[in-house]
């Protein structure tokens, strides 16, 4: 249709027969209309509140966050009594030399929600991302592939290794091969 009905309108306007060129319109209109990737829509937002919206928490166990201010919608979660919130937890489980330069890490999540990795540092170097985050799902150990181009990895020597997560928490382990 989308095809079909430009064909139309540019006959029908060349010979005069507007009744043609609508009849063209009609097509390329049911055309835009039932192909769902150009699928023309309407959003309309009513905004009956300020952008500028500050919350304060007050005669709450967690009062002392303070004031809570966002552009957008924000949820808060609020650990139930004597419940600590969930953090990301990870240790070391094994490691192995795999060469002058790279090293296996075995890391185990034992906290209760996944863990995404997405960089690493060995010693002071800079930080290395890794290619594609890795999950570390709870009670799951993950195989984490590391390589250096400063350090040349020896036995019986200890390196400090840190780790993090997608949320910026820092995870550093000692390895000792």
């Amino acid at each position: 249709m989308l095809v079909i009905g430009p064909a139309i309108i540019v006959s029908s306007v060349a010979t005069r027969y507007y009744v043609g060129g609508l009849v063209g319109l009609a097509l390329v209109l049911w055309g835009v209309w039932e192909t769902p990737e150009i699928h023309p829509y309407l959003k309309v937002i009513i905004n009956w509140k300020s952008r500028k919206q500050v919350a304060q928490i007050k005669d709450s166990s967690i009062s002392g966050i303070g004031n809570v201010q966002a552009q957008r919608d924000v949820i808060i979660q609020v650990p139930k009594d004597g419940e600590s919130p969930e953090k990301e937890e990870l240790r070391l489980v094994k490691s192995q030399r795999t060469g002058d330069k790279s090293a296996r890490l075995w890391i185990e999540n034992f906290g209760k929600r996944p863990v995404y990795l997405n960089a690493y540092a060995i010693g002071a170097s800079r930080q290395e991302f890794l290619g594609s985050r890795r999950l570390v799902e709870p009670g799951k150990t993950v195989v984490l592939s590391i390589t250096t181009s400063y350090y040349n990895f020896e036995n019986d020597k200890s390196y400090d290794i840190t780790v993090w997560s997608d949320q910026g928490t820092k995870f550093p382990f000692v390895i000792r091969f």
